[in-house]
């Protein structure tokens, strides 16, 4: 053994060790983003589907509130205080309605900042023979 290296190891782990520490941190953080997105993608697709079910512009925002709430509260979600919109100015037979679903994420205790604001947007199309009030 040369005794130049002596102590290299424990340079070396000095030195990675919180490098690794950043990147599991990094990775979490990114992790929790994914599965805010689609947590929000998700319940952005059902309330648009609910939202496309009902009779009136009134009662598909009504919908889409009330299926994105469900969608969060029946999963374990990483998202918070969503905030649900409904677009239902095209809602007319053969017309449209989107949803736009926004929430944040806690990052708190990864590498990234504390927060994440994340939104999500799904339109579904009215049925085009369907009786609206």
């Amino acid at each position: 053994m040369r005794t130049g290296d002596r102590g290299s190891a424990s340079l070396e782990a000095v030195l990675l060790v919180p490098i690794l520490i950043l990147v599991l941190g990094v990775m979490l953080g990114l992790g929790r983003v994914v599965a805010g997105h689609n947590d929000a993608d998700d319940a952005a697709s059902e309330a648009a589907r609910a939202a496309s079910l009902a009779r009136s512009a009134p009662e598909a925002s009504a919908a889409a509130a009330r299926a994105a709430s469900e969608r969060f509260a029946a999963a374990s979600s990483v998202c918070h205080d969503p905030d649900i919109r409904t677009d239902a100015t095209a809602f007319h037979p053969g017309g449209v309605v989107a949803v736009t679903v926004t929430c944040t994420v806690d990052l708190a205790g990864t590498a990234l900042p504390a927060r994440a604001r994340l939104t999500a947007r799904s339109v579904q199309p009215l049925d085009p023979y369907k009786a609206l009030r």
